[in-house]
């Protein structure tokens, strides 16, 4: 699964943000979680759809609440590999907790609202 749209949306303000303030890193965050909730829900992959992001500007934090639409199509050990790739993007430069210094959480319930994982990457795992 790809977590390519929180990648998205800090690069979309990346070119102020690593000069900017908390209260415009906060300010930038909350608008870029108002654009993805307006479009909410929607498919992320063949698999995913974002349902709801939002922002906690004190914590410096951004979850995400995501749905699978079919686990059959998840192979064995696919939390694992979610976080794998979580944590690489998220620690990147351009990553909200390496580049940001942000935490990104990700909620993930299946089709039947049932929570079934967390996926979470902050700067000490960088």
């Amino acid at each position: 699964m790809r977590f390519f749209y929180l990648f998205f949306i800090f690069i979309c303000f990346c070119s102020t943000c690593f000069a900017a303030s908390a209260k415009e890193m906060c300010a930038g965050a909350k608008m870029a979680a108002k654009q993805q909730n307006a479009k909410a829900p929607y498919k992320v992959n063949k698999n995913t759809e974002l349902i709801e992001m939002r922002v906690n500007c004190k914590y410096k934090t951004i979850f995400t609440i995501k749905v699978i639409i079919d686990k059959k199509y998840l192979p064995n050990g696919w939390i694992e590999i979610m976080q794998k790739r979580h944590t690489k993007m998220n620690c990147s430069k351009k990553g909200l907790a390496g580049g940001f210094g942000w935490t990104a959480t990700s909620n993930i319930y299946d089709k039947n609202s049932n929570h079934i994982a967390i996926i979470s990457t902050t700067p000490k795992d960088c």
